[in-house]
């Protein structure tokens, strides 16, 4: 008998220094658990953490929040039901964003905004 789910979607998508991975499963399954591995490039898998679907649920997600900015990630689902592990998804990989350069746009523009504000008001004066 056939226990793995089938997903319809699992995507990773980095928020400046964690991951949100989110996941669809084709039909809801009860008691079943997703098991998060992550791998960092051609290294050995390891659990990042646990999901636990309730009654109906097709939906998942988790946040991964202890990742290194400026590294690439694979990320894997196993699915766990009645102690007995499958492989659900193939890895997909990311790389987390380097929040320095993020910052350094904002900067830019609260100057430039400041800039404009700034030139506003002697024009008003």
């Amino acid at each position: 008998m056939d226990r793995s789910l089938q997903l319809s979607s699992f995507v990773a998508k980095a928020h400046h220094v964690s991951v949100l991975l989110s996941w669809v499963v084709d039909k809801p399954a009860d008691e079943v658990s997703f098991i998060i591995e992550r791998a960092l490039e051609n290294n050995t898998w390891k659990k990042v953490g646990r999901v636990t679907a309730a009654a109906g649920q097709r939906e998942f997600s988790f946040w991964d929040v202890r990742v290194q900015p400026g590294e690439a990630y694979e990320y894997r689902l196993v699915n766990e039901s009645d102690g007995v592990s499958f492989q659900a998804s193939e890895p997909v990989i990311l790389q987390v964003d380097n929040p320095f350069d993020e910052y350094l746009i904002i900067l830019g523009l609260l100057g430039f905004i400041g800039y404009i504000a700034h030139q506003t008001r002697n024009l008003v004066h």
